[in-house]
């Protein structure tokens, strides 16, 4: 079990964005729904992060330069069934990092 107290396969992924920001993308499975149980991201300029599901945006804060951020959600954001989820850090002017973890989940 895990914080999401359902069975599921947990998943980490993290990447690093150069000048354009980043899209941190978890694919979409027929039949099953992502959930986001924690995040980290940096940029090196003011910008937003959000997290969408699919296309959607479904929470979203702004991120001051340099100041990394660290959210572990005490209540997961869980995506649509056989959607993808996305992280997203909007601008940088030449490093930006993100990292989401979670669990992927029977619908």
């Amino acid at each position: 079990m895990n914080g999401v107290h359902q069975p599921g396969a947990r998943f980490c992924e993290s990447d690093t964005g150069t000048t354009d920001g980043i899209t941190l993308a978890r694919a979409a499975v027929e039949g099953k729904r992502h959930v986001i149980t924690d995040i980290a991201v940096a940029s090196d300029a003011e910008t937003t992060v959000s997290i969408q599901d699919d296309d959607d945006t479904v929470w979203q804060m702004f991120l001051p330069a340099d100041t990394p951020l660290v959210v572990s959600f005490s209540t997961p954001i869980y995506g649509s069934v056989g959607k993808a989820v996305k992280v997203v850090v909007a601008q940088s002017t030449s490093t930006c990092y993100a990292n989401v973890n979670g669990i992927t989940i029977n619908n």
